[in-house]
């Protein structure tokens, strides 16, 4: 009591705030001042959570990386009749200011800023710089066509890379790779969409972004989790989103953080239908609802109307996310069911956006509706939106989660410098120079090296494999490689397996043949430097005398 006389609190001011682990407590009690504006007097608790991360979760009735919310649900949307109607520009507003809060954090501790790299190729449509002032439209606004001015807005560090529309694969994909091997860019972003000649290799553009750098949730493994999550593999207590050392597409996590900013639970069983399967929408939010235990169901353009309003008036939850206008209508949407009009479509002549729900009604039916950008045409001012403005939050969101990530890595790395000569500021080779080292005369790969990544970093990895007479040879060279590692200060990955034959050879146990498998990268820099290229060619000296089948006699 006199702690709280001492600071002059009024009874009953609650608020919470979701930190990383570890973070010392003057200065979180700083960052709460510094969101208050005033002196606090704050409890910790403990939250479970990953051990492997220093990284909270986004929660229900909690913030979003130090974003203070209210649990009066009075300040977030008025009370009385009709549906829950949030200005997703509010909303935006209050979690960029809370990620802003903890990029001054990140810097002060780190010394350095997230970096969020976004690549463009080809020239922009003529119709996106009238969506971008559309989206744009009002004092202070950012929009997902303004990512460069939203990551500065909030302290990060933000680079445009434009390519020529003719660029080809090999240049983005060289692109692409250069950004990821730069250890001072956090997030790398391809956007969308990209010129016709490109659009059939996205797939293979998407896996070229490394894992830890996809701040979109476009990457395969990425994706892989997300699936691991709806199946309840990756969840733990309170972890809500799978923010595991990966990635969420920003539209469909901006969808879920929307709900639980309104306080709309997603009870175990609830019906929900998402009308649309597309990567970066459809498909991860549905299996978002599934890690919910929704029951969730999915159709698409191509499904009948008829089945669409059957399922519609049977669910809890709709989603409209497929950008045909105005698809889902009142009457489809039973008493009580929560509407997110996330789906758009853009109409240049009448220079407005159009949401795949028919607003016009459904008010008078729906629990909570997400309305979607359109101009007033008395006042001509912008409406109220809903997810759209969430969206570029939830990336600047990410790219943060993915610094502090790198960050302790980059710490565990530095232990490393006593057993190893490469240094975090050794600079790592070019696409260009691996190829080099590779290819031609003498190269790595005639002396048995392959090029590979690695499980689970993803950066590029020499590999060679000994096949060695027996096991006591094997040992014998991982002697002569350990003389070679203590003087150059370098050290490989080793590992001894049981040789199997090819062409259907027979050992016996004392005789059987041992593979010796060398991996070659730089581990305080996660990729491949000049150390590794000069241990190569030193490990190419070394030599055995490989298997000695014996020949059995029938019966032996």
């Amino acid at each position: 009591k006199g702690k709280q006389q001492q600071h002059g609190l009024k009874r009953g001011l609650k608020g919470e705030l979701v930190m990383p682990r570890g973070l010392p407590v003057a200065s979180a009690m700083t960052a709460i001042q510094r969101v208050l504006g005033r002196s606090v007097l704050a409890r910790t608790v403990a939250l479970p959570h990953d051990r492997r991360l220093s990284i909270p979760v986004l929660r229900r009735k909690g913030s979003i990386m130090g974003y203070v919310f209210p649990e009066s649900s009075e300040e977030i949307y008025p009370p009385g009749n009709g549906p829950r109607i949030l200005d997703g520009r509010m909303l935006s507003r209050r979690i960029r200011a809370g990620i802003k809060a903890q990029v001054k954090i990140f810097k002060e501790e780190h010394g350095y800023v997230p970096h969020l790299a976004i690549i463009t190729v080809g020239e922009r449509p003529p119709e996106e710089a009238e969506r971008r002032a559309l989206f744009a439209s009002g004092p202070g606004e950012v929009s997902w066509f303004d990512k460069v001015k939203g990551a500065q807005e909030v302290g990060m560090e933000a680079t445009h890379v434009v390519l020529p529309a003719a660029a080809t694969f090999e240049d983005v994909r060289e692109e692409i790779d250069r950004l990821g091997r730069m250890w001072n860019v956090h997030g790398v972003l391809l956007e969308q969409p990209l010129p016709e000649h490109l659009k059939p290799y996205r797939l293979e553009l998407w896996r070229t972004i490394r894992p830890q750098k996809d701040v979109d949730g476009v990457h395969s493994s990425n994706a892989g989790r997300l699936i691991e999550f709806a199946s309840g593999l990756g969840r733990q207590g309170e972890n809500r989103y799978p923010l595991d050392f990966h990635h969420l597409p920003a539209t469909a996590l901006g969808a879920m953080q929307y709900l639980d900013m309104c306080q709309i639970p997603v009870k175990p069983g609830a019906r929900a239908l998402v009308i649309g399967r597309s990567k970066f929408v459809g498909l991860p939010l549905a299996l978002l609802l599934l890690g919910r235990d929704a029951s969730v169901s999915i159709v698409h353009s191509k499904t009948p109307k008829e089945e669409v309003e059957a399922l519609c008036r049977e669910s809890d939850i709709v989603v409209g996310a497929v950008g045909i206008p105005r698809l889902i209508q009142p009457g489809w949407i039973k008493k009580g069911a929560v509407v997110l009009n996330v789906g758009t479509t853009f109409f240049p002549e009448e220079k407005a956006m159009v949401g795949d729900v028919e607003r016009r009604g459904i008010e008078e039916v729906t629990d909570l509706l997400t309305p979607s950008p359109y101009v007033d045409a008395e006042t001509g001012e912008l409406a109220p939106s809903g997810i759209g403005p969430l969206t570029l939050p939830m990336l600047l969101y990410s790219t943060l989660a993915s610094a502090l990530r790198q960050a302790r890595a980059t710490k565990h790395r530095e232990a490393l410098k006593a057993s190893s000569g490469v240094q975090p500021s050794t600079p790592v080779l070019t696409t260009s120079e691996i190829r080099a080292a590779m290819e031609g005369p003498g190269g790595l790969k005639e002396n048995g090296w392959t090029l590979a990544r690695h499980e689970e970093g993803g950066h590029p990895v020499l590999r060679r494999t000994w096949v060695c007479r027996d096991f006591k040879e094997a040992v014998s060279v991982v002697n002569e490689i350990r003389k070679f590692a203590e003087r150059e200060n370098h050290h490989p990955t080793l590992s001894i397996t049981r040789h199997k034959s090819t062409d259907g050879t027979l050992w016996c146990d004392n005789d059987c043949p041992s593979d010796l498998n060398v991996e070659l990268y730089s581990a305080a820099v996660q990729d491949l430097t000049h150390f590794d290229i000069t241990q190569a060619r030193s490990l190419s000296t070394l030599s055995c005398e490989g298997p000695q089948p014996k020949k059995y006699k029938e019966g032996d």
